[in-house]
């Protein structure tokens, strides 16, 4: 893994892109994709039943490791 130093040496003036291509409908579609997505994670995260379960289960169980069933 890099240090993030090789950042500022590859982009001295922390800009990295070419921003004359950019347009207001291309940002506003990059930043309804990415609201979209993140709407779409939390829901997901929300509806899960099973994670909880599962970390009930498993302080229930840490609490007397000798009884645990291998």
């Amino acid at each position: 893994m890099r240090p993030g130093i090789w950042w500022y040496t590859r982009f001295p003036f922390h800009y990295s892109g070419e921003g004359a291509a950019a347009t207001k409908e291309l940002g506003e579609y990059q930043m309804k994709w990415w609201i979209d997505s993140i709407v779409k994670a939390i829901q997901q995260v929300k509806a899960d039943d099973v994670s909880q379960k599962l970390q009930k289960e498993f302080y229930e169980k840490s609490t007397h490791p000798l009884d645990t069933q291998p």
